[in-house]
């Protein structure tokens, strides 16, 4: 999902949300203070100008108007480890990551989680628990989620909650406090009940004495359980800079970056180069350096635009940071191929046969709204097979725009037109608020 905004409150809760475990699903927001809120982004790096026109929805230095949000599953990490990731130089970000559930989404869409309680994610650090559980944080568990409670299914073994908390347990509240409601499905929320709540109480314990006192219904009865916790203090006013605990939590990221890297997705892929690419720890630097060199391999044809838009971000942003050239020649064939991979008009793609009791003009008004955005396969190649899958979504649309725009940075020809078209599609699924929506779905209100 993109384009909401969390309360000061709600990111704390959601930095102090981490795992004891490697959990290959995390789910990263990139965020930056903004008065007495947290902004959140998908990336947003220091030499990326949005390019603003009058009614669109962007701002001029691309700051104010665009959040975004998205939690994609990524790669895996180990205790305090993968928290609060800060970047400096060139990819100025701050990495947060808001480690809810196993699954891929802040806001879990119904309370039977689309069936996924009880489906193992099969491989990863996750593969010993049982289902695609939510994510307790430094407690060691996971849970499934209720609507103002969690009911503890898989607990890591020499971990906090080891020998303290039991399965089948229902947390219902931590530190005095009993967790308030969340609410399933979607609309403006996300982590807000036992998500927010118990990483709220995360923050307190750790910024004390570590102790975790977890309210629990085990049979029947209700007891209070102490967890022992690391002390690693309390995230400071000044966060994400000038602060201790995310300096520790940065240096222990780069750490397992450095010696986990390998087997994950792209998205996974361009993080981890932008954030050892930006640290000031020489060791760290260069294994994000070597990470870059790697990638320096043109994708084909065939290739979904989301590798394409995570490519094209990485390999500028290392050549903005380095100066160095070799990375160019795949940097054109990128955007070559983020080119044909564009939805371009005429857009056939869907017809009566497929969407009944409508008529054809109706859903052609509808699909040439589409005009400019990505989908997972390149839109030549859905051409060619005739149809069918998904269509384009702001999302990959976003990585897209990203890569032409770092690429003119690096001094590189872009199709402007190209560029207009994204920019277009984006506006008409952007709403008066700002908020950015993830598919197509806009064109039914249009």
């Amino acid at each position: 999902m993109l384009g909401f905004d969390r309360t000061v409150d709600e990111m704390e809760g959601a930095r102090a949300l981490n795992q004891s475990k490697p959990n290959k699903n995390l789910q990263h927001i990139l965020t930056y203070p903004q008065k007495d809120r947290i902004t959140h982004w998908m990336v947003q790096p220091k030499s990326l100008t949005w390019k603003h026109r009058p009614g669109r929805r962007f701002a001029k230095d691309g700051r104010r108007s665009v959040h975004a949000v998205d939690p994609v599953p990524t790669m895996a990490c180990s205790m305090n480890t993968f928290r609060i990731l800060f970047c400096s130089q060139k990819a100025t970000f701050t990495l947060a990551t808001c480690l809810a559930a196993s699954g891929s989404a802040l806001a879990i869409k119904d309370a039977d989680n689309q069936g996924r309680w009880e489906q193992p994610c099969k491989s990863g650090p996750d593969a010993e628990v049982p289902g695609f559980l939510i994510n307790m944080g430094p407690t060691g568990a996971r849970g499934i989620l209720k609507e103002r409670s969690y009911i503890v299914k898989h607990i890591f073994k020499k971990s906090p909650a080891s020998d303290v908390l039991e399965i089948d347990d229902e947390v219902y509240g931590a530190n005095g406090k009993r967790f308030s409601s969340h609410t399933f499905g979607g609309g403006n929320h996300g982590i807000e009940g036992p998500i927010q709540d118990l990483g709220l109480a995360i923050e307190d314990s750790e910024g004390e004495d570590g102790i975790l006192k977890l309210m629990v219904k085990r049979v029947g009865q209700d007891i209070e359980v102490d967890l022992q916790l690391e002390t690693l203090g309390r995230f400071a006013d000044t966060f994400p800079v000038d602060c201790e605990k995310t300096a520790i939590l940065r240096d222990r990221a780069n750490e397992y970056l450095m010696d986990n890297f390998g087997n994950v997705s792209s998205q996974g892929r361009c993080v981890a180069t932008l954030a050892l690419l930006s640290s000031d720890d020489k060791k760290a630097a260069a294994a994000g350096k070597r990470m870059a060199l790697e990638w320096n391999k043109p994708y084909d044809a065939t290739t979904w635009s989301w590798h394409l838009g995570f490519q094209g971000i990485a390999l500028a942003e290392y050549h903005l940071l380095t100066g160095d050239r070799k990375v160019l020649k795949t940097l054109e064939s990128t955007m070559e191929l983020l080119g044909d991979a564009q939805w371009t008009t005429p857009i056939n793609h869907w017809t009566t046969e497929q969407i009944k009791n409508s008529d054809q003009a109706t859903i052609d008004k509808h699909q040439a709204l589409y005009e400019g955005g990505f989908g997972h396969a390149p839109y030549s190649v859905i051409v060619e097979r005739g149809g069918g899958g998904y269509g384009p979504m702001q999302w990959p649309t976003c990585l897209a725009l990203m890569t032409w725009q770092l690429s003119k940075q690096c001094g590189l020809e872009v199709d402007q037109d190209a560029v207009d078209r994204s920019f277009q599609f984006l506006d008409h699924g952007t709403t008066d608020a700002g908020k950015i929506a993830y598919g197509g779905e806009f064109t039914l209100n249009n």
